[in-house]
């Protein structure tokens, strides 16, 4: 589960991945629910079985009618709909104001640590972010069209 707050926005979500689980999905919604802290709040339900997750949601709907709770309920199918934009920006001005060390660069993105060493890429976390998925794409690209592949490179 993801708790996000984002500041100046007033928006607060909390993320259940698995959220159509009829085993911890009511206890949770329950909860919430019975503290006035989270009137303000946001819960999107994720799960890939759409048909539980809605059913989680109308009945944290309920919940929340029933305890006179402002938490908000939303359904989602796919994650990247319910983790807002702002995680992924926050998270790309964190690392440009407090910089990964090359050590760190290096054990999970030792491609990219080796360019930037060599000075060809940039050590800002978009760059690097965006080189390996290029890294991904030339591999899938070799491997479904060869002769793309050689004009990429």
């Amino acid at each position: 589960m993801t708790a996000l707050r984002t500041r100046g926005f007033g928006a607060r979500s909390i993320v259940p991945i698995g959220g159509g689980s009829t085993v911890f999905t009511p206890g949770l919604l329950t909860d919430l629910t019975s503290s006035r802290t989270f009137d303000e709040w946001t819960v999107h339900l994720v799960d890939i079985n759409g048909d539980a997750a809605e059913n989680m949601g109308r009945l944290g709907r309920r919940i929340a009618a029933d305890r006179g709770s402002g938490l908000r309920i939303e359904v989602h199918t796919d994650r990247r709909a319910a983790l807002p934009r702002l995680a992924n920006e926050r998270l790309m001005s964190n690392l440009r104001a407090l910089p990964p060390p090359l050590s760190l660069i290096s054990a999970h993105l030792s491609v990219q640590c080796d360019r930037v060493r060599s000075g060809s890429l940039a050590s800002e976390p978009s760059a690097l972010a965006l080189d390996h998925v290029r890294d991904v794409l030339r591999t899938s690209s070799t491997a479904c069209t060869p002769e793309l592949s050689r004009s990429l490179s």
